[in-house]
């Protein structure tokens, strides 16, 4: 059986745009061994999946690492963390949105997006803390004939996260749209993060954090080309998604970063969501 630090690294990863500046690199050193005659990179495998069956993949030991929605490490903290990098935002995500028929006062029902756990878990924080009473549901949408996403029912609201609220936000159907990451911002004063890099407990010894943060830095060095390369998803509109990575998401881990995730660890457990978080633990290696 191959050592733990010589066996190929499995990657978990999530079909975003929002993904693409951590991960380019590697997706660059497999098309180099693809073109070089081998089927992969002999040293690491990407799966992708969404974020809801990444985190179960992770959980069952099927990637040795992956960037999980940070729920997961509060559902299980037994995981640790690649230090310094993650997805986040400052302010404004544009990314995790709550599209509404009417003001956010009068909302009573909303859809929930079935492939989040994170974002569904940092709705209904905003919610209970600003004390309106919703009846959430999950399950499919529809499209009316004029082509507008709508939640099967008569609910008032609907969560989307990553590529489909992108190009949802960018039809303009609906009356009100709110970013969930500036409604935690005005809350909370603090950033939010929506995912880190976990490692499974089996790849407790493998040497990780070097690499993952160069693979970083190259993804934030090539915006203008990742942008380029993946407009097709929003119409073509490259400006737009350099915008997004520019100015929307943020893929640092610093101290302020750290104290939004415990401070939506915290607030979790006071509305009974999950179990109090114990301290976070970092990848040393």
């Amino acid at each position: 059986m191959p050592s733990e630090t010589r066996r190929i690294l499995r990657v978990g990863v999530l079909p975003y745009l929002n993904v693409l500046p951590l991960i380019r690199a590697f997706q660059e050193r497999a098309g180099a061994a693809v073109r070089a005659g081998g089927r992969h990179d002999r040293m690491m495998e990407l799966k992708a999946s969404s974020p809801r069956r990444l985190a179960g993949m992770l959980r069952d030991g099927g990637v040795d690492v992956a960037i999980a929605p940070v729920m997961e490490y509060l559902l299980r903290p037994c995981y640790t963390i690649i230090p310094g990098i993650a997805i986040g935002a400052n302010d404004r995500v544009g990314s995790v949105l709550l599209f509404s028929k009417t003001r956010l006062e009068n909302v009573r029902s909303i859809r929930l997006d079935r492939t989040s756990l994170t974002s569904v878990n940092l709705l209904k924080i905003l919610i209970a803390e600003y004390g309106l009473k919703i009846d959430y549901r999950e399950g499919a949408t529809v499209r009316s004939r004029g082509g507008r996403l709508v939640p099967r029912g008569e609910q008032d609201a609907l969560l989307r996260i990553g590529d489909r609220a992108l190009i949802e936000a960018r039809k303009g159907h609906h009356a009100r749209v709110y970013d969930l990451g500036e409604m935690w911002n005005s809350l909370t004063g603090l950033p939010f993060v929506f995912a880190a890099w976990l490692v499974h407990p089996s790849a407790r010894r493998r040497h990780l954090n070097a690499r993952f943060l160069e693979a970083r830095d190259a993804g934030l060095r090539d915006l203008e080309i990742i942008a380029a390369e993946g407009a097709h998803v929003l119409g073509g509109d490259a400006a737009r998604l350099l915008d997004y990575y520019r100015h929307n998401l943020c893929y640092d881990l610093d101290d302020q970063h750290i104290a939004g995730l415990n401070e939506f660890f915290r607030r979790c457990a006071r509305h009974g969501l999950a179990s109090p978080a114990p301290p976070l633990k970092f990848h040393k290696y």
